[in-house]
């Protein structure tokens, strides 16, 4: 249930924003690591997750801190998170 309405609150707030990566030397290694998610176990891919949340969040903000915030919260809800990524993920997305 609460993947459902958390999905749906990143979907609509996604659509409504229009974000995109705006490439960068900077946020590259984020881009290259988010690229790898999908081929990591389940509990692999969770840690993974939850540290590009945190590494994401610490640039200021910016039209790539945005754009790769909302890379992660589409890749969040692939597999089989946990309620805690979840809210990591939702933290950055804020």
């Amino acid at each position: 249930m609460i993947r459902t309405i958390l999905f749906a609150a990143f979907a609509a707030t996604l659509f409504a924003q229009g974000h995109q990566i705006v490439r960068s030397d900077q946020g590259k290694p984020i881009v290259d690591e988010m690229g790898k998610l999908r081929d990591l176990p389940d509990d692999e891919r969770v840690s993974a997750t939850r540290r590009l949340g945190l590494q994401i969040r610490q640039p200021p903000a910016s039209p790539l801190k945005e754009g790769l915030a909302d890379s992660l919260a589409h890749l969040v809800t692939e597999g089989d998170p946990v309620t805690e990524t979840l809210q990591e993920v939702a933290t950055t997305l804020a």
